[in-house]
């Protein structure tokens, strides 16, 4: 059953109250002790905002078992919800099976325009993705912007080997388990760091009592340029990346950094 009432003129002297909207990765960050979970249509707010007493008279109406007027209708809770292109429950945070789906049945693209659509459809996930960045390169430069006309996205191409490789690679990781973990101030951070010649990579961990708990990754492939940098060059930069990446958990917590670069070791013992 839905209520029809006459809101015209209320409406035309009802101020909308707007917020800016936060950032994504925010909100999960603070559902790392939720257990049950709901979510609600705010695009107008209908049935989820409770009006403040002095305001509900004003939606009062008339039926014939009396007069009535709004204030708060309850909703229900759940222990796991989709939300935002994801699956949250208690404590972990996975892809929304859905959207996987949709890109795992995704035909290998006949056209530039379906390469790049491809893989910035999978780059939302990316966080759920080890050295994404270097196993999706080639499909990158299908990009327009690397492209010289964009019009020649959309003509017939031969898909190269590396790009087809990717592309059925990144399929391949999507239909695994892809699952991480919330983040918890009450346990201490750890960053694993590695550096290659196709790029850099990291994984942001928890240490709990069941083990290291991932909760996200992060990869980056070198310029050009960098890729002549020293072997300690490249595995600095992939610290400073990974901490940079993360600092919002990191700042003001003592933290464990691992890498399997030995000569690092010693950079924070030496006077210069």
């Amino acid at each position: 059953m839905r209520f029809c009432v006459d809101y015209r003129r209320l409406n035309q002297i009802t101020t909308k109250d707007a917020f800016p909207l936060p950032r994504i990765d925010d909100i999960y960050d603070q559902l790392t002790t939720a257990t049950y979970f709901t979510k609600f249509d705010f695009k107008v707010g209908y049935f989820q905002v409770p009006l403040d007493k002095a305001d509900r008279p004003k939606t009062a109406f008339s039926t014939r078992d009396g007069h009535f007027q709004f204030k708060l209708l309850p909703q229900v809770a759940r222990s796991e919800i989709l939300f935002l292109g994801h699956l949250i429950k208690e404590g972990f945070i996975k892809p929304d099976p859905n959207n996987i789906r949709g890109l795992v049945e995704t035909k290998e693209p006949t056209t530039a325009e379906e390469a790049f659509r491809f893989v910035r459809a999978a780059e939302y996930y990316r966080e759920f993705i080890p050295k994404f960045s270097i196993i999706a390169a080639p499909l990158h430069r299908y990009s327009p912007s690397t492209l010289n006309q964009q019009k020649m996205n959309k003509s017939k191409f031969v898909l190269s080997d590396d790009a087809r490789t990717a592309f059925h690679e990144l399929k391949k990781i999507l239909t695994t388990d892809l699952i991480l973990g919330l983040p918890d101030d009450t346990l201490q951070f750890k960053i694993q760091s590695d550096a290659s010649v196709d790029g850099i990579g990291a994984v942001l961990l928890q240490i709990t009592p069941n083990g290291d708990r991932p909760l996200a990754y992060m990869s980056k492939k070198l310029m050009k340029t960098q890729t002549n940098w020293s072997t300690i060059e490249q595995e600095c930069y992939a610290i400073v990346q990974a901490i940079d990446k993360w600092d919002k958990y990191l700042r003001g917590h003592e933290f464990i950094l691992e890498t399997d670069h030995e000569p690092l070791v010693i950079c924070p013992t030496r006077n210069n």
